[in-house]
Order: C-alpha cells, then sequence, then structure tokens
C-alpha cells in the first residue's frame, strides 16, 4: 500500500468511531426534541431554548480542551507515555474551573429568558430544563479531558461505544423524568434537562472505567497519582486552546441566536427551527471527525519527528 493510501486508511480508522459518536451525541438531541414534541410543541420548544442557552458556553470549554489532544498526541508519538498523566490531569483542572464558570453563567439564565417576551409556561420549562442540564457540566468537561486522553493515543473506540452507551441510557431516562415514572416527578420537557445530565455522569464514569482496566492505557497509569495544578501549563493550554473555544462559540452561537429570535414567535415556531437544526447537525459531523482524526495524526507525526532526532517535545510555553 502506497503512503496515500496508507494515510487514508489510518485516517478513516480514527475518524469513523469518532462520526459515529457525534452522531450518536446528534441523536441524543433529536431524541429529546422527539420526545419532549410528543408531550407538546411547548415542552419541545422549551428544549430548544434551553439547549441554544446551554450550550454555547459549554462547547466553548470543549473548543478549549480539544487543543491539548494533538498535544498527547505528540507525545505518543515521541513515545512519552510518562509525560501524558500529568498533562491529562492539567487538561482536568482546566474543565473544573470551565464548569463552574458555566454553571454561574447559566445560574443566572432567569435573567436572559425574562427579556425574551416567553409564554409563562415555556418560560417555566425552558428554565427548569436549563438548571436541571447545569448539573452536569462538571461531568461534561471532566469527560471531555479523559476522551482527549485516549485519542491522543490515537484509540477513539471508547468514544464511540460511550456514544452509544450515553443514547441508550438518555432515551429511558427521558421517559421517566417527562412523564414521572417509577415514583419520579412529572416534569415535560424540563425532564430532558434532568436526563442529559444523568447521561454526561454515566458517560464520565464509563470513560474512567474503560481508561482504568483496558490495557491499552497500562503505561498511562492516569489514577495512580493526582498532580497539583501547574499554573504555567494550564496558562499556555489555555492560550492554545482559547482560539478554538472562541471560533466554536461564534459558529454555535449564529444558530443559538436564531432560535432564541424565533422564541416571541411562539412555540411552534421554535420547535419547527430546532428539528430543522438537528438535521443540519448530523451533516457537520461528518467535516468535524476528519478535522479531529487529522489532528490527531499530526500531532503523532510531530512526536514521531522529535523522537527520531533525539530532541525533548517542548513545553506549551
Amino acid at each position: 500500500m502506497n503512503h496515500f493510501g496508507y494515510q487514508a486508511k489510518r485516517l478513516f480508522q480514527l475518524a469513523a468511531p469518532i462520526f459515529i459518536a457525534q452522531i450518536t451525541q446528534t441523536l441524543m438531541g433529536f431524541t429529546d426534541t422527539v420526545m419532549a414534541g410528543q408531550v407538546s410543541a411547548t415542552d419541545m420548544a422549551a428544549v430548544a431554548i434551553g439547549t441554544s442557552l446551554w450550550f454555547p458556553p459549554f462547547l466553548f470549554i470543549l473548543g478549549i480542551l480539544m487543543a491539548y489532544t494533538p498535544v498527547v498526541s505528540g507525545h505518543h508519538g515521541a513515545n512519552n507515555a510518562e509525560k501524558i498523566r500529568p498533562l491529562i490531569h492539567q487538561a482536568a483542572y482546566i474543565a473544573l474551573i470551565g464548569a463552574i464558570l458555566v454553571m454561574l453563567v447559566l445560574s443566572y439564565s432567569s435573567l436572559i429568558l425574562s427579556k425574551m417576551s416567553l409564554e409563562p409556561k415555556l418560560a417555566e420549562l425552558a428554565k427548569g430544563y436549563i438548571d436541571a442540564v447545569l448539573w452536569g457540566a462538571p461531568a461534561f468537561m471532566l469527560y471531555q479531558a479523559l476522551r482527549g486522553c485516549s485519542e491522543g493515543i490515537s484509540y477513539t473506540l471508547p468514544t464511540m461505544v460511550i456514544g452509544f452507551i450515553g443514547l441508550l441510557i438518555n432515551i429511558p431516562a427521558n421517559y421517566i423524568f417527562i412523564h414521572g415514572y417509577f415514583g419520579a416527578p412529572e416534569m415535560g420537557g424540563a425532564g430532558c434537562g434532568v436526563a442529559t445530565a444523568l447521561v454526561m455522569w454515566c458517560t464520565l464514569f464509563s470513560m474512567a472505567i474503560y481508561i482504568h482496566f483496558h490495557p491499552k492505557f497500562k503505561q498511562i497509569k492516569l489514577f495512580n497519582k493526582l498532580y497539583k495544578p501547574d499554573l504555567s501549563v494550564i496558562k499556555s493550554l489555555i492560550i492554545l486552546g482559547l482560539p478554538i473555544g472562541l471560533s466554536v462559540l461564534f459558529e454555535v452561537s449564529l444558530f443559538s441566536v436564531i432560535a432564541l429570535m424565533l422564541a416571541p414567535l411562539g412555540a411552534n415556531v421554535v420547535a419547527s427551527h430546532q428539528i430543522a437544526l438537528n438535521f443540519s447537525s448530523l451533516v457537520f459531523m461528518l467535516p468535524l471527525s476528519i478535522g479531529m482524526a487529522v489532528s490527531i495524526r499530526v500531532g503523532y507525526y510531530v512526536g514521531v519527528k522529535i523522537l527520531i532526532y533525539q530532541k525533548p517535545l517542548p513545553r506549551l510555553d
């Protein structure tokens, strides 16, 4: 096989699980939309408005964390497994800081909703949805840090497996909290927020268990020792990831702002926009997955080059 064919094959092997994982995440949003819509258009609109408020800040922190995956790939390519663990711990500190900031911002969502001229029932459901989702923020951010560890060593299968686990949990959890089964309160569309937060915590624990027991991560020994925060590394990672985070924030905000602008037009209009947005998101996942796979390969070969010339991988700062 020629060099182009080999690289194409490796990109496909890396990108396919990422793509499937991204599809499962999109399907979770689609599931929320459909199941809330079975209650009423108002419940579906509440999920759409709530998502438009929590999604941008979540993805802003995610964008910052995306920058450290190629750095992990560099250490992997340079055969410096012992340097991956402290790097992941610093990324986890960034994740926790980001989660706290996001939770603080979302705790004031009622101020934004009060300026949107929403129907009282719609505003109440949207507020309930956001109040539930924000408790999943620490799990969502920490999961991205662990995901970067797995993808950074060119092992993307766990992302796909755990994506399916999240989807399988999301569907029954929605039923339980939307309709009030098994003693849970009947929350309508706001119940999707509880289900989403629950999925975030389940995916975090699933990834942690996967990393702890799978032999692929034996050399990293991620949970053997806790490293203290290294402010210089944290600062460097934030500087490296900030442009990515801002780029993702602006891109996602374009769609979110449209949903918020449509809110005064009524629940049916917002619900229709959310359905269309779910389908467009599916198309976007393919180039995103390829781009993530390319960044992993580039980082890996930067590390290989450094290994060949017997030079240490430079510090981020």
